[in-house]
């Protein structure tokens, strides 16, 4: 077994151990934890616990990748000075009260210049152009931090921006050879994996944001005094931190973790258990097949044909799937449709044929829609939003709403508005329509569209007794170079 096959699943081990050690007493893996870690006085939540082993797992092996190269070894310092540094504002959200914008954004510098940075020396002369632009593009996702909604969504719109630099990057990899051709892909898996687990661990931890802790200390005390203030400044939180998860007492040493030689073996009486079981286990090689019984040939079925009609040995009939599927096909998870309140954000989930109306109790909540098809969604209400997400066949019936709708990743959504919407954005969707009444027509929303086909506006006639009318949303556009090297785009009309 390779040395890199063993560290990834030792980080795998060490990363479930954190996890489970983490959780509060209720097992719940929300909300913040009420251990204190060392003498520090750091408050840890359970995300702060899963960040320090997803960045051993896969921030520290893409910072690795890029120090490989003088080109890009500057992109491996900004990784390592942005992630470190959003750790610290993850142990700062455990430990304070929500701090005013002002003083949160100064507070995120160290990202807000790594972001910068990558963009302005991103450099279209460089032969290396596609790894700083690709770089540029997706590190934006870390403004997930300062940002509400769904927190995976802002992330994976970073790394979905990055895709078309990282395909330049694997294209010319087809052309190389060796430690060059490894490098140049390991930059592109590095970076999709550190970006994808981090999409995956927001969702889990931080699914809308940042929920900081209503009794905790102000920001200003966590970087002023990290001793008795519940947190560690940033500065001296970044020295501390190095990659490595961060559990109480010393981590396992290597001849743990991997089983020891001769001279680290423990006595016939103790019993190896967690990581180093398993890693003794997978070290053994060969010698783990000694216990085996062997079979004498006369027990053997293929040399005795006649063995196999013995009592016991008929082979099971196949049964038929149910529904025709076939035998190993991915049956998805059907969960419970549910409708709950959470952090100001009405959930509606998992649906299938009920129709939902959605009780707002105050202008400031949110409505969120997922993984729902062939019901109506009603809010009676005004409310901050809706998103509808993942769903298919779903009609949502508003009457305004404060911010404005959002559509992505669906199919077949019809949202009918009655009173107020400013903004309507409709992303990777198909088979969309807005219905508009007519007390829209004298201040219609603002429509912001991406990566959809066969969306259409729907709007009264002129008078109520004509029927309405459809007006097809652009998906085809011409763009023209002006001179000045200015673009103009306009829709593609077919006929008139």
């Amino acid at each position: 077994m390779s040395a890199d096959l063993l560290k990834r699943l030792e980080a795998v081990t060490q990363r479930l151990e954190q996890y489970a050690s983490s959780l509060p007493a209720g097992g719940s893996k929300g909300g913040k934890s009420e251990s204190k870690s060392g003498g520090g006085g750091e408050v840890y939540s359970a995300g702060v616990a899963a960040y320090d082993s997803y960045y051993a797992a896969s921030v520290q092996p893409f910072i690795d990748v890029c120090r490989k190269v003088k080109e890009t070894s500057h992109i491996g310092d900004w990784t390592e000075k942005a992630f470190k540094h959003q750790r610290t504002v993850l142990l700062a959200n455990a430990a304070c009260k929500k701090p005013k914008d002002a003083e949160f954004m100064a507070f995120v510098q160290p990202i807000s210049d790594v972001i910068s940075q990558a963009e302005s020396k991103a450099d279209n002369r460089s032969p290396w152009f596609p790894h700083q632009k690709a770089y540029s593009e997706g590190i934006v996702a870390l403004g997930w931090v300062a940002q509400s909604g769904s927190s995976k969504t802002a992330i994976i719109a970073g790394l979905e921006a990055a895709d078309y630099n990282l395909i330049k990057i694997l294209t010319a990899a087809k052309n190389k050879t060796g430690e060059e051709q490894a490098n140049l892909r390991g930059y592109v898996t590095g970076f999709k994996d550190m970006m994808t687990q981090l999409a995956d661990l927001a969702n889990d931890f931080y699914k809308l944001g940042l929920d900081w802790n209503s009794k905790g200390i102000e920001l200003s005390a966590f970087k002023a005094d990290g001793g008795s203030g519940g947190g560690a400044t940033p500065a001296a939180e970044e020295e501390e931190f190095a990659g490595a998860p961060p559990p109480p007492g010393p981590p396992p040493s290597a001849d743990e973790l991997t089983g020891g030689g001769a001279s680290h073996a423990p006595a016939p009486t103790e019993a190896k258990t967690g990581p180093a079981a398993l890693f003794a286990e997978i070290n053994k090689g060969g010698d783990i097949t000694k216990g085996l019984k062997k079979v004498p040939r006369s027990e053997m079925t293929h040399k005795n044909p006649e063995l196999r009609n013995a009592p016991g040995l008929a082979p099971k009939e196949k049964k038929a799937s149910a529904g025709g599927k076939k035998f190993g096909a991915k049956v998805e998870e059907k969960k419970p449709p549910k409708t709950y309140l959470e952090k100001g954000t009405w959930f509606v989930e998992n649906y299938d044929g009920e129709n939902v109306t959605v009780a707002i109790e105050e202008t400031k909540q949110a409505v969120y829609v997922s993984k729902c098809k062939n019901i109506t969604v009603t809010i009676p209400e005004k409310c901050k939003s809706v998103a509808v997400d993942s769903s298919f066949k779903v009609r949502v019936t508003l009457k305004a709403v404060v911010s404005g709708v959002e559509v992505f990743n669906s199919q077949k959504i019809a949202v009918e508005i009655s009173d107020q919407c400013p903004s309507v954005a409709i992303d990777k969707s198909n088979g969309c329509r807005v219905e508009l009444a007519r007390a829209l027509l004298s201040a219609p929303p603002q429509f912001i569209t991406s990566n959809i086909s066969e969306c259409n506006l729907q709007v009264p006639g002129a008078k109520d007794e004509d029927d309405p009318i459809e007006i097809a949303i652009p998906e085809q556009y011409e763009t023209r170079l002006l001179p000045g090297n200015k673009l103009q785009t306009t829709p593609v009309t077919h006929g008139d």
